[in-house]
């Protein structure tokens, strides 16, 4: 094995249910971008997380943290639409068990 290859380890990554992200943000009224401000993570990755792309296991700790730290509105789930509802009841985060990545301290 080369020093090269000893620094590259599998990771996994996630895919989010971009229904059910849709829906918890509609719950606590906030959107994407105030999402992003409170966790740190850039705008266009949260985009990309909610058409499907692939995120590291540090980006879903920092938006489930935010999103913790943001109230669920009272009463607010009978308001939401039908669809956004029947999204997120068909599934949450998928893992994906992607090839060899290089690893990325930041989590």
């Amino acid at each position: 094995m080369t020093k090269s290859q000893s620094l590259i380890t599998p990771v996994a990554v996630l895919r989010l249910d971009g229904g059910r992200f849709r829906r918890e943000l509609a719950i606590r009224a906030v959107t994407a971008r105030d999402v992003s401000r409170v966790s740190g993570v850039a705008p266009n990755t949260l985009t990309r997380c909610l058409h499907g792309a692939p995120i590291s296991v540090g980006t879903l700790r920092a938006v489930v943290k935010a999103l913790q730290s943001m109230p669920v509105l009272q009463g607010v789930d009978e308001l939401i639409a039908t669809e956004t509802r029947n999204a997120a009841a068909l599934g949450t985060a998928a893992f994906v068990e992607e090839g060899a990545h290089d690893t990325d301290p930041r989590g």
